[in-house]
């Protein structure tokens, strides 16, 4: 919060916003969390992929309506969506699993696109 009153820029303020609510969503996530879950050793062979299975989810999103339509999908803000595919992060699950559900897609698609 210190940072959001010390910030100026109301776009900024607006992300900060926005990654805090994301981060209060994963903490309130009241459903169990179903799919592949990705091993320890796997990690460095992922995040070499990490950009390209973001570009790949974009095609997919700019598909369905783009990150305008995603957001409200997935009640994930735009800015948050910005910077989930505009950055080489590894997604957070409960992200992915909006994601997934608002394309209609399964885990199982979205873990499949994750570990190539």
């Amino acid at each position: 919060m210190k940072m959001w009153s010390e910030e100026i820029d109301e776009d900024e303020k607006n992300e900060i916003v926005a990654d805090i609510q994301d981060m209060i969503d994963e903490c309130a996530q009241k459903e169990k969390a179903e799919g592949t879950y990705v091993r320890f050793n796997d990690l460095e062979q992922i995040a070499k992929h990490i950009q390209s299975f973001k570009d790949n989810l974009r095609i997919i999103v700019e598909g369905n309506g783009g990150i305008t339509v995603l957001a409200k999908l997935t009640g994930i803000p735009q800015p948050s969506l910005s910077r989930f595919f505009n950055s080489n992060t590894m997604p957070r699950r409960v992200t992915l699993l909006k994601i997934a559900r608002a394309l209609n897609l399964s885990q199982v698609q979205i873990a499949t696109e994750w570990v190539r």
